[in-house]
């Protein structure tokens, strides 16, 4: 009986030895894992600020092409694909606008209620020759008797 509890202590001696090596091991991976987590997470932040600066020059070169300041036959094809798409996504938001019932801001671009004298979002005054909605129609009901 004791060579037999003698070799139940050895395994388990081996059984916490091993499972510390392993919880080591594992410990470690997972403290690579983060840390590539984080590394990876800093590499998109800084791949979106770049992006973004990208964007500022585009947007900074569209301005200056806008207002006729810009002469570059590079630039040209380009650009005026910006302008088709811009005035496919005006034509877009008057769409949205009309099936929400409402009038599209000339200053911010956002939908108000029709009726509004001002946006909602950015306080501009709306186009006074707006539809307004039409009056709430009432409807007189008048009883009937069964004969």
């Amino acid at each position: 009986m004791d060579k037999l509890l003698d070799t139940i202590k050895k395994g388990l001696s081996i059984a916490v030895t091993e499972a510390g090596k392993l919880t080591k091991t594992v410990a470690g991976k997972t403290n690579n894992i983060v840390d590539v987590t984080k590394l990876n997470l800093a590499l998109n932040e800084t791949e979106r600020k770049i992006s973004a600066l990208y964007e500022k020059i585009g947007e900074t070169v569209y301005a200056k092409y806008s207002d006729g300041a810009l002469e570059c036959d590079e630039f040209d094809e380009i650009l005026k694909e910006i302008d088709a798409f811009k005035a496919e996504q005006e034509g877009l938001k008057a769409q949205i606008a009309e099936l929400k019932n409402a009038i599209t801001c000339p200053e911010c671009g956002a939908n108000n209620d029709k009726g509004s004298d001002f946006c909602s979002k950015c306080g501009a005054k709306l186009a006074g020759d707006c539809e307004k909605p039409e009056e709430d129609k009432v409807i007189e009901v008048t009883e009937f008797t069964e004969e």
